[in-house]
């Protein structure tokens, strides 16, 4: 688990410009839905809904080191009409 002290040790004393938090998503698709964290989310590459998981990244960036911040298990519910709406698109 990271804390601020272990991040703090590890950033780069020197205050090299730019320096920036990066944050990214990414969506790794699976096949079953009774996975937790599992729903329909929209595929910016493939342009379509599918099931699948939502990691969230963030992480600090400088031209001196690159250090990891966090990492967490995204996910929302759906109301079941929206999930009805969601199945028929995928179709």
């Amino acid at each position: 688990m990271l804390t601020s002290k272990s991040i703090s040790k590890n950033l780069p004393a020197e205050q090299i410009s730019p320096q920036v938090i990066a944050i990214d998503s990414t969506l790794i698709h699976h096949s079953g839905d009774q996975i937790h964290g599992v729903f329909w989310y929209w595929d910016y590459v493939n342009h379509r809904y599918c099931l699948g998981q939502k990691i969230v990244v963030s992480t600090f960036v400088s031209p001196a080191r690159t250090v990891p911040l966090g990492m967490e298990l995204y996910y929302r519910g759906f109301l079941p009409e929206q999930k009805l709406y969601l199945v028929h698109l995928a179709k």
